[in-house]
């Protein structure tokens, strides 16, 4: 990040794994896959249960590029043991795990990564997501009207940089630093 009077802030280089999991379809949220097509670089790994393996490659969409990297894991694995294949098959990155079927804001990778790597002694952070009441910004109910992109930049006119401590994690999106994953 730039600007005038400041300094340039260098993150670390990150991975991506996308679960894609054996009781769900084999596609992706449409926000996701957007966000793929705008950052088919080489980081994105996709852990795939080992029966939806097929399908997902069958299915895997031309007008989305070239298919991500992938490594089988059993069926029903959880965020815990595809963190530990993608590691062992990426060593040394900090990773972020994602369900497949998780809606996206543009920049989500980034700001996970800046909360994590803004804070020494951070080793995991999960965003806000209203599907859970532990991780939700609201009190109640998501609103039916808002979308991705209208609680992003709610949270981000109300709650710009701020981190809230929960001592829990996320199980369908989570930035790992890779010290955090040894």
């Amino acid at each position: 990040e730039t600007g005038v009077g400041t300094a340039v802030r260098r993150l670390p280089a990150w991975r991506v794994c996308i679960h894609v999991r054996q009781s769900r379809s084999s596609s992706w949220h449409d926000s996701l896959l957007d966000w793929y097509r705008q950052h088919d670089d080489g980081r994105v790994l996709c852990g795939v249960d080992s029966s939806q393996m097929q399908a997902f490659v069958d299915a895997w969409p031309d007008s989305a590029g070239a298919r991500p990297a992938t490594i089988g894991v059993p069926d029903g694995s959880a965020m815990i043991d595809v963190l530990a294949k993608a590691f062992a098959a990426d060593t040394g990155f900090d990773l972020i795990y994602i369900d497949a079927e998780c809606a996206v804001a543009p920049d989500w990778d980034v700001l996970l990564a800046r909360a994590v790597c803004d804070r020494e002694g951070v080793g995991v952070a999960s965003p806000l997501c209203a599907a859970s009441p532990l991780f939700s910004p609201f009190s109640g109910e998501k609103p039916a009207w808002m979308d991705v992109g209208h609680v992003q930049r709610w949270l981000t006119h109300l709650a710009r940089g701020q981190v809230f401590e929960v001592p829990a994690v996320l199980n369908c999106c989570a930035y790992w630093r890779a010290s955090a994953l040894v």
